[in-house]
């Protein structure tokens, strides 16, 4: 049964969100589970250790499309340290932004940037060169899946057997996955100690938003080793929590409403068109709101939101624009 799901590529996601949600909304006296919030309360983080309903239904298979495994949409071989640049076809869904062009490294990170945000998903980050590494990756219908196959130690006399294997799931929803099927030494505490180059002592989701002014406010979600020791079929969840700023349209913010993980409350999220940015005026956008006065022009209500102009309009637009320039 196992092999049919892995070989319905919308069948197991389907699957791994309905998971991901029976996993993230359990509650059990007799397991704690390590969790991290950023300081902006804006991600949750939980690791879930040895896991076997993980490894079997969330590892997706992939392949040459033969053996009930999925072709990926593209791969990639190197024994150097070598940055992919990807297009994807279907973007992904990062605090509420569309991102379409990333970074695949091998040392084990997905990077993105622009004039909106920096981002890195980094499940664990060494230096591989001059060890073998297989990136492949899948995109469809707004999920990225990225696995990555390392051996480290297989030009060393010793332990030249051992490997990373480990994945990185980014679903359409904004869920976040990173699944470890298997850790040289069974854990990436015994890793680390048998392998010196690794760049980060920690892992986790780094994103950094950017603001209008320029300014960036970093929205992290790391865990060092030192705090939880990842082992073989284990998985870390990322999901975000109820956050005005990753509204990015005034439709969606104005009808949004978040409860305050302090107090309690529920607050409505506003939509500022001078910044064109969503805010609870409680986040680290308040500041804004009182230098770009949004307290003025502030709208509450989808329905007062600006009609948004279609491409067509835009160039008609332009075209006017240009007209009159000329003349």
């Amino acid at each position: 049964m196992a092999g049919f799901f892995q070989n319905q590529p919308f069948t197991l996601i389907g699957i791994a969100l309905i998971l991901t949600s029976l996993i993230w909304n359990q509650k059990s006296d007799a397991v704690e589970h390590p969790m991290k919030i950023d300081s902006h309360n804006s991600r949750r983080a939980t690791y879930f250790w040895n896991d076997d309903l993980i490894s079997h239904f969330f590892w997706f298979n992939i392949g040459t499309g033969e053996h009930g495994s999925n072709k990926p949409t593209g791969l990639f071989y190197t024994e150097t340290a070598t940055l992919h640049n990807i297009s994807l076809k279907h973007p992904i869904n990062i605090s509420g932004l569309k991102i379409r062009n990333v970074i695949l490294t091998n040392a084990g990170s997905i990077y993105s940037n622009d004039d909106k945000h920096e981002m890195n998903l980094c499940p664990v980050k060494i230096n591989t060169t001059g060890n073998p590494s297989i990136i492949q990756y899948l995109n469809f219908r707004g999920h990225l899946i990225v696995q990555w196959e390392i051996q480290p130690f297989l030009y060393h006399k010793y332990h030249y057997d051992e490997e990373l294997k480990m994945q990185v799931h980014v679903l359409s929803n904004g869920i976040i996955l990173f699944l470890y099927k298997k850790i040289p030494f069974g854990s990436l505490r015994n890793f680390r100690k048998k392998f010196d180059n690794f760049y980060k002592d920690d892992f986790g989701v780094i994103f950094s938003d950017k603001l209008p002014d320029g300014r960036e406010v970093l929205l992290s979600s790391l865990f060092s080793f030192d705090e939880i020791d990842v082992v073989d079929n284990s998985a870390v969840v990322f999901n975000d929590l109820p956050f005005c700023p990753n509204y990015r349209t005034c439709e969606n913010c104005t009808a949004a409403k978040i409860k305050m993980e302090d107090t309690g409350e529920t607050i409505p999220c506003v939509w500022c068109p001078e910044i064109k940015r969503c805010s609870s005026k409680k986040d680290y956008l308040r500041d804004y709101w009182l230098g770009n006065d949004c307290k003025n022009h502030e709208i509450p209500n989808p329905l007062r939101c600006p009609k948004e102009k279609g491409p067509a309009e835009e160039a008609k637009k332009k075209t006017k624009e240009f007209v009159a320039d000329e003349l």
